[in-house]
């Protein structure tokens, strides 16, 4: 059995909805699912709103990413029961800022194909809870673009 998740995502400082969040399945029941599971997903309307369906009963957990305005990647927990009819699932994501760069050799400067991962600072107070580490896969050109927290890295 599975119970519907329903929400709706707002920017954490306007309270703003938040339309074109993807939200995708990252831990389903006990299992943590690598690649994320797109039959496992939704994305929140013009008014920021969204239904997932498909979580099985026990420990979920999603990851809410919006490629457009900087907002940091989130992930977001919910436990399923047999006593939800309907969880309400309204969150919350913030802003960060675009970090991009290009990632060459020291010494003959040839673009480096690798992952980069951003991991601000447990002390970073402008880091809210909730919010995800980024990571992100370069092209053969070693060039990358990910969002990073203000505050301390």
């Amino acid at each position: 059995p599975s119970v519907p998740v329903k929400g709706r995502v707002t920017d954490l400082e306007t309270g703003s909805p938040l339309p074109g969040v993807f939200i995708i399945g990252d831990q389903i029941g006990n299992y943590s699912v690598t690649p994320a599971r797109e039959e496992l997903s939704a994305n929140t309307d013009g008014d920021g709103y969204f239904r997932l369906t498909g979580l099985p009963l026990g420990p979920n957990s999603v990851f809410a990413i919006r490629d457009e305005g900087n907002y940091l990647k989130r992930r977001v927990r919910y436990n399923v029961t047999d006593d939800n009819s309907v969880i309400l699932g309204d969150f919350t994501m913030a802003k960060g800022i675009a970090l991009s760069g290009q990632v060459t050799g020291a010494e003959a400067g040839d673009p480096i194909d690798g992952v980069i991962e951003y991991h601000p600072a447990k002390s970073n107070d402008q880091f809210p809870r909730g919010s995800v580490a980024s990571q992100y896969r370069d092209g053969s050109d070693g060039r990358f673009k990910m969002n990073v927290s203000q505050g301390k890295s």
